[in-house]
């Protein structure tokens, strides 16, 4: 049983200046704006940081509860979470630290209605949208979404392993008004940052300390006898890795040590070891694709590794194979109009921004949104690109369509306060 009360006394010692604004003195738990993003800082136990994170966003909470009861498709999924006994094998299934820390954020937070259930949901929520859709929304239109692209060596021209990322879902009013960087401080763990959004505890992309970027890619499983009853969320996955993986093989060994509840691709790139691997993950099987001599790996939302590829629907989303024909097209050597040899972040930003189909040639204009036609017409809801060798990264968030907004540098050895930290070079890419 988690020692609530005098957890709960330390983190109220913790956060006696949770409520500080942009300005006010550096170092403990704190917000701040900076650049249209709210940073948010936190540090201590996994039960300090829920806490933190619910006083520093206090009011943002209150808002998500409202968004996720009142929306029609959140809410519904939310009840079918609850009404299908999803909560009790979320609770079995997760990482303790994860259930500590939706403790703390649903006790800072039990006044503005988020509960433990709601935070559980929302954090096993891979698994929860697979359980959904494979149950009751068959047919629905919601495309499998996400990007991942790993490119080092010749591919980025300059040896530098760099890792760009495309969160595609749909327009989410609440999300894209509200992207959080939050810059965790684990007592027992590496400092790392993830980019999301307010009540966001397990990410779906971050990188840490040690130089390791990891981001997630929903994908389809080929029906009801490829998923599981136990095991873990891949998103929660993903936050483990950033909290206690120093190089791939590390993250290896963790995602090989794991039992997998949902199908899902999680790419993770190593910047020291200038490595990458793409991991098709489903319950009854893990295939690896590696960066490889071509220092070059890319995932949209099917599997194509030997060992997983009969895993997946078949056949896979056409908007998957879509873009996934696109990025062939830009990243792949030898093709016309490839960027191989030019894929530093610059050249990865401007493929986040493609709205070109690979089918038609067509290229789809610069206000359009969501058409699941393009890289860029997806829903984007972030793009990022890192750099983990300089512990630097770029995010482009808060306004639709969201690859055409700047990409706005941070230093993640600024903002966890490590030693040498240098001045994001460059600030922004307009």
């Amino acid at each position: 049983m988690h020692a609530i009360f005098p957890t709960v006394l330390l983190a109220l010692t913790i956060c006696a200046g949770c409520e500080r604004e942009e300005g006010a003195p550096t170092g403990g738990p704190r917000r701040e704006n900076r650049d249209g993003y709210k940073l948010v800082w936190l540090e201590g136990s996994a039960y300090d940081m829920g806490y933190q994170h619910g006083k520093l966003l206090h009011e943002e909470i209150g808002q998500a509860v409202q968004f996720v009861q009142s929306d029609p498709l959140y809410a519904f999924i939310l009840n079918y979470g609850r009404r299908n006994g999803i909560v009790a094998p979320a609770e079995a299934n997760s990482y303790q630290d994860l259930l500590d820390e939706c403790r703390g954020l649903a006790n800072a937070t039990a006044d503005v209605g988020m509960t433990m259930d709601i935070c559980l949901l929302l954090n096993f929520g891979d698994v929860l949208m697979e359980r959904v859709q494979n149950d009751l929304l068959a047919g629905w239109p919601v495309p499998t979404a996400c990007v991942g692209i790993a490119a080092g060596g010749n591919a980025s021209g300059n040896g530098s392993l760099y890792h760009a990322r495309i969160l595609d879902w749909t327009s989410v009013d609440f999300v894209i008004r509200n992207p959080v960087i939050f810059v965790r401080r684990p007592a027992n763990g590496l400092a790392h940052v993830a980019v999301g959004f307010p009540g966001n505890i397990s990410p779906y992309q971050g990188m840490n300390e040690a130089g390791i970027s990891a981001s997630s890619n929903e994908v389809d499983p080929r029906n009801r006898r490829f998923m599981a009853t136990s095991g873990r969320s891949h998103v929660q996955m993903l936050g483990q890795i950033l909290k206690s993986c120093r190089t791939l093989a590390d993250a290896e060994r963790l995602i090989r040590s794991a039992k997998h509840m949902s199908s899902e691709i999680l790419v993770v790139s190593d910047a020291n070891a200038r490595q990458a691997a793409v991991f098709d993950l489903s319950p009854r099987a893990i295939g690896v694709r590696r960066s490889g001599a071509k220092g070059l790996v890319y995932a949209t939302n099917h599997f194509l590794s030997p060992a997983a590829v009969n895993m997946d629907e078949d056949p896979a989303d056409a908007s998957s194979l879509l873009r996934y024909d696109r990025l062939s097209q830009l990243l792949e050597p030898g093709r016309s109009g490839s960027l191989y040899g030019r894929l530093d972040p610059a050249g990865l930003i401007r493929v986040m921004r493609d709205r070109v189909n690979a089918w038609t040639g067509e290229e789809y204009p610069a206000d359009v949104v969501d058409n699941d036609r393009s890289l860029a017409t997806h829903g984007c809801l972030y793009a990022i690109v890192f750099d983990g060798a300089r512990l630097q990264f770029w995010v482009a968030a808060g306004a639709v369509p969201v690859p055409q907004q700047s990409f706005v540098g941070f230093s993640l050895a600024e903002l966890a306060g490590l030693p040498d930290a240098a001045p994001v070079s460059p600030p922004v890419f307009p």
